[in-house]
């Protein structure tokens, strides 16, 4: 945990800070929970998932910093020792729906990957890379200065469609993947897709044609990707986008009953070229 070393010059400085600057003394106070948790967290306290060894590989990942995923999947990872990623997108946060940065900062603590899925996941911006580019360094920036930095490098594009323009733009500004809608293209180096499948859990997916996938993924050695949108019972039944609590819980059962062929790891870990 953070420490300072000389908490008398701490003070100090706080009440140098009020007298003189009070702007930003007041910016420091409405924002106390939020510095609290930024201090808290430091490298060393970090979860680290090195995975060392020859199963195939599976990583769990979330799309769109929705709360259910903090208030409902959390636990059951958690509770079944396993580890996942979720995608953020900074203009969200605090929204309803949404997790906010204490949340996102407990994912992180205990070793989840977040990802950067651009600052504001606007729609339509396939032809409109300069724009794009621009919102995603904005997202990569402002995880950084939040110490959400572990994958602020790594995209998921907004709908799945890239532009080849934007990958040589994503380049160029050293970011070092991107998750399209149905591989992850990787630029660390030589610009090559990743030796892997996506398969995308909804209201439609059954947990047999979940446990079919993974089977054939193990079977043409290739790793993959278990894509989650939003977790709700609520509107199961209404929105196609939705996976219930009870198939999420069957899902992780599925990949838990066959631990001894699969691995579940970070998305980091996934793409990495020492595998």
């Amino acid at each position: 945990m953070f420490k300072f070393k000389n908490i008398k010059l701490l003070i100090t400085s706080f009440v140098i800070v009020s007298l003189f600057y009070p702007n930003t003394y007041k910016l420091i106070y409405d924002n106390i929970d939020k510095t609290r948790i930024i201090l808290s967290i430091n490298k060393t306290d970090l979860k680290v998932i090195d995975s060392k060894t020859n199963k195939s590989k599976i990583a769990i990942l979330f799309s769109g910093g929705y709360k259910t995923i903090y208030d409902k999947a959390f636990p059951i990872i958690e509770n079944n020792n396993l580890i996942a990623n979720v995608g953020f997108i900074p203009s969200l946060e605090n929204e309803d729906g949404y997790m906010n940065y204490s949340e996102l900062s407990s994912l992180y603590i205990k070793g989840w990957n977040i990802l950067n899925q651009t600052y504001s996941h606007e729609k339509n911006m396939y032809f409109k890379c300069d724009e794009l580019i621009s919102d995603i360094i904005k997202a990569k920036k402002y995880m950084d200065t939040h110490y959400l930095d572990f994958a602020s490098d790594s995209v998921i594009i907004p709908y799945g469609e890239v532009n080849p323009y934007l990958i040589k733009l994503l380049k160029e500004n050293n970011f070092c993947s991107i998750k399209t809608s149905d591989n992850i293209i990787l630029m660390d180096g030589e610009i090559e897709y990743c030796h892997l499948k996506v398969i995308n859990i909804n209201n439609s997916t059954t947990v047999e044609q979940f446990e079919e996938f993974i089977s054939r993924c193990k079977k043409n050695n290739y790793f993959c990707i278990v894509m989650f949108d939003r977790l709700d019972d609520n509107n199961y039944n209404r929105n196609s986008n939705y996976c219930s609590i009870e198939k999420f819980k069957r899902i992780i059962d599925t990949i838990l009953k066959h631990n001894n062929e699969y691995e579940v790891v970070t998305y980091n870990n996934l793409i990495s070229k020492k595998n």
